[in-house]
């Protein structure tokens, strides 16, 4: 009889542990070479396996095997995947909220501030930005910035003259700065720029420097002007399936949060890395690097003195009526986060981390 009871008792054990691991799928359109793929979701899912004593578990699918940039936040909603790097501007019907933020692209002149700025409005401040993201049954996470946009070029470009008719890649409101510097916008993912600049589709790219790397553009881009276009801070890189994260236990819940300051600030200074060593690396090979030359850097302050006005126009047009104070609210965390992040947190990515602990993961009610 013992024998039997224990036997039962062995039995229900396994069934409940088996019942309570979880092996989560993670997709990004992006390739493993890309820096959160590459340094950042790896090493954050390896730690909540760890805390979880292997109750969860990650598999990932990187170069779009498990849709495109505007598919995956519908793939999670449908429980297709579990988890996506989600890019707001490509699906502003399902996000407009958090694209409205997005749309002050221009203004992130510092991205770890505005990484910082972007977590801390999503996760404690924005209500509406959650209520889009209820409404397409996902759960977020964690966000992060890329490093500052550059303009790179297959011509050599050394002043607006040299842009004139160029097709210039460039999403959200970069867009429209590319038409202000005299080129033709054209609306393509990321993950569609390797073979748009192979085939000629553009001339140049506006976005992050390690792109030369982490998409291999290098080869085609000839010439860099490197005066500071902004940063992309709308990446939601960390987020569940609400039915999956409402079927984690209390334990496993906070095991996927306790990484996630070291989670962004891994991708965010790791991120600002690769871009100075891949500048260095296209320097070395060849490619022209310049400083922003007068005419050019005119007309990006005169763009970027309109963005906040510009923006709020636009979300209203896109549906958010109350853009305007949205946008302010959300100005005023960027504000506070520029005095946080001194000079100390900013050579320090674990300092940095601990500020977003403090600040942010620490008052998560979950």
């Amino acid at each position: 009889m013992k024998r039997l009871m224990t036997s039962v008792a062995m039995a229900t054990l396994f069934m409940t542990a088996a019942a309570s691991a979880r092996d989560l799928s993670y997709a990004s359109y992006m390739p493993s070479s890309h820096v959160p793929n590459k340094h950042g979701v790896p090493v954050y899912f390896d730690k909540v396996t760890v805390a979880t004593n292997g109750e969860i578990t990650f598999k990932t699918f990187f170069g779009g095997a498990m849709g495109g940039a505007k598919e995956l936040l519908q793939n999670i909603n449908d429980g297709v995947i579990d988890s996506a790097n989600v890019i707001d501007i490509y699906i502003r019907s399902s996000l407009p909220h958090s694209a409205l933020l997005s749309d002050l692209s221009t203004l992130g002149d510092d991205p770890l501030v505005f990484a910082a700025a972007m977590n801390e409005y999503q996760l404690l401040g924005c209500p509406s930005c959650k209520a889009d993201l209820a409404a397409n049954n996902t759960v977020g996470l964690a966000w992060y910035a890329t490093s500052v946009y550059t303009l790179m070029c297959k011509p050599v470009v050394t002043g607006l003259a040299d842009l004139k008719g160029l097709k210039i890649l460039a999403t959200g409101r970069n867009g429209n700065l590319a038409q202000d510097l005299g080129g033709t916008a054209v609306s393509l993912t990321t993950g569609e720029m390797y073979e748009a600049l192979q085939r000629g589709q553009v001339d140049c790219v506006i976005g992050a420097g390690a792109w030369l790397t982490s998409y291999n553009i290098k080869d085609s881009i000839k010439s860099v002007i490197t005066y500071p276009l902004g940063s992309y801070f709308g990446a939601m890189f960390m987020n569940l399936n609400a039915d999956v994260w409402d079927g984690l236990s209390a334990e496993q819940k906070t095991a996927m949060v306790e990484p996630l300051p070291e989670l962004v600030a891994d991708v965010m200074f790791d991120y600002l890395a690769e871009a100075d060593d891949a500048f260095a690396e296209a320097k070395a090979a060849g490619v022209t690097l310049a400083d922003g030359p007068e005419d050019f850097v005119q007309a990006v302050q005169t763009y970027r003195a309109a963005q906040r006005d510009f923006a709020v126009q636009g979300g209203v047009a896109g549906g958010v009526p109350d853009a305007g104070p949205l946008i302010d609210d959300f100005l005023k965390v960027v504000e506070k986060w520029r005095g946080l992040v001194t000079d100390e947190v900013r050579g320090d990515r674990q300092a940095y981390a601990d500020v977003l602990r403090r600040e942010i993961y620490s008052k998560l009610d979950y």
